[in-house]
């Protein structure tokens, strides 16, 4: 929601103004990465973990190792804030190198090309 849409109006800002870059924007940026990687990654945990969830969903849910679960968590944050700032990264590259139509309607296109695919 608001997070999503302030990280990326702040990419987007980082790309096309680099005269009012600050560290502040770059750290604000990098911490709203690490914030969701750490809520998907935990959340994903919690659910894996739970008793109930992998006796009724046994082949989604159960992958979580109970030894090595601190390496498993710290490579699932790694992975989801990385997914997010490549994501964020290269919106922000779209939009500030074509117009914003165009890159509106690129974006459209790609949300129904997977909303097809999925049924």
């Amino acid at each position: 929601g608001f997070i999503n849409m302030r990280s990326e109006f702040i990419c987007w800002v980082l790309l096309q103004y680099p005269d009012q870059r600050t560290t502040l924007q770059f750290v604000s940026l990098f911490t709203s990465f690490l914030t969701t990687g750490f809520v998907v990654a935990s959340s994903d945990k919690e659910l894996d973990t739970s008793k109930h969830w992998r006796k009724q969903e046994s082949l989604m849910f159960g992958y979580v190792p109970k030894d090595g679960a601190s390496r498993q968590m710290m490579a699932s944050v790694s992975f989801f804030t990385l997914y997010k700032f490549v994501k964020v990264f290269s919106l922000c590259l779209l939009i500030a190198s074509s117009s914003f139509r165009y890159a509106a309607g690129l974006l459209t296109l790609e949300y129904f090309a997977i909303l097809a695919w999925r049924k």
